[in-house]
């Protein structure tokens, strides 16, 4: 079935105009909120796009701020949290728009998108049908006196470069086969407070438990590093979801959305969203609402 591509903006809190696009057909079943990973753009992503619009599925992407056709400092991260502000006005536009599919909203994301995509979902409990996290960042590999530097440099020299080889191992983009040449996609250098805030941000998904009240979709693909599964797998046995699930491929890279062989894993998404979409949601028990219900 064929879609069609919107293009709009989104005014984020501090006045960005977000860049943003959305993929629509007239017999839609739900909806996809994509988020795409470090240093690359939603453009990227297309083909997926079309591919989830056409088996009925709406569609919608923002650029990151600072990234691709959004405005902001290049790949720059001065808060985390300023992605989850961003995200939560994507969600309350999707809900305004698409109010009979309210019901069947999913948020998905890739590498640096999946770790907004779950903290988004972990610390603020939106109302959707499901969470998709593809090749979750988890943390960076840095020593600890990498770690020290930047605890104790960044707030003399945010925006200072950090080298080290974690653009190579954990974070995207790819920039081999057709997006060799794409003018869109960052390919300079962290600075330091963008490595401390996602530093942070996976520290304190790694923090603790997670309860929440929708379903939980884990996709891992081949790792260049063992620690990278393995605290994924940690930090998948933390979560305690209406529904949860994962998925490995031991033929696809971390970058599963964007690799040649996607094919699979995008129809593996959809499937899985078609039987969430039938089964009764599951309430999740907070353990600790009763203590502080008895406490009033």
């Amino acid at each position: 079935m064929s879609c069609q591509k919107v293009v709009e903006t989104l005014e984020a809190f501090d006045g960005l105009e977000l860049y943003c696009e959305s993929y629509t057909q007239p017999q839609a079943k739900g909806v996809i909120i994509a988020v795409h990973d470090y240093g690359e753009h939603s453009g990227l992503y297309r083909p997926v796009f079309e591919r989830m619009a056409g088996d009925g599925y709406l569609v919608y992407t923002l650029d990151l701020r600072g990234h691709g056709k959004s405005p902001g400092d290049r790949a720059f991260i001065a808060a985390f949290d300023h992605y989850l502000d961003d995200l939560d006005l994507l969600l309350a536009r999707v809900r305004d728009r698409e109010a009979e599919l309210a019901g069947n909203i999913f948020i998905l994301g890739q590498g640096l998108g999946a770790l907004i995509a779950a903290r988004f979902g972990f610390t603020r409990k939106p109302r959707i049908r499901g969470l998709i996290l593809c090749g979750l960042l988890t943390d960076l590999p840095l020593s600890r006196l990498e770690r020290s530097l930047v605890r104790y440099s960044f707030h003399l020299f945010p925006h200072a470069p950090f080298a080290d080889h974690s653009r190579a191992e954990w974070l995207g983009p790819i920039v081999d086969g057709p997006w060799r040449d794409d003018q869109l996609v960052f390919r300079g250098p962290l600075r330091l407070n963008t490595v401390r805030e996602i530093i942070g941000a996976c520290s304190e998904l790694r923090s603790e438990a997670h309860q929440i009240p929708f379903a939980l979709l884990s996709i891992v693909g081949r790792h260049m590093s063992s620690e990278a599964a393995r605290l994924i797998d940690e930090l998948y046995d933390l979560v305690m979801a209406s529904d949860k699930n994962m998925l490995r491929y031991e033929k696809i890279d971390q970058h599963v959305l964007l690799h040649p062989e996607r094919d699979q894993v995008v129809g593996d998404i959809i499937e899985w969203c078609d039987q969430q979409r039938i089964l009764e949601p599951q309430a999740v028990v907070l353990e600790d609402d009763t203590d502080e219900d008895d406490s009033l």
